[in-house]
């Protein structure tokens, strides 16, 4: 697993963010195989959200 850090802008001006922890904060970059199984999930989320749309304009 990949792992980008975020790095501040170096101005000195603290007045940008209340919490400069946050945008310290590690971003984890998925595998593409990780990726494939999150787009198939999403894929048939939406097919399922579709089909109960359609079942109802039927009735």
């Amino acid at each position: 697993m990949w792992a980008v850090e975020v790095l501040n802008d170096s101005t000195g001006n603290d007045s940008e963010s209340e919490d400069a922890d946050a945008d310290n904060q590690n971003i984890e970059i998925p595998s593409s195989s990780e990726v494939l199984v999150m787009l198939n999930q999403l894929r048939r989320f939406v097919e399922c959200q579709r089909d109960s749309v359609s079942m109802f304009s039927y009735i």
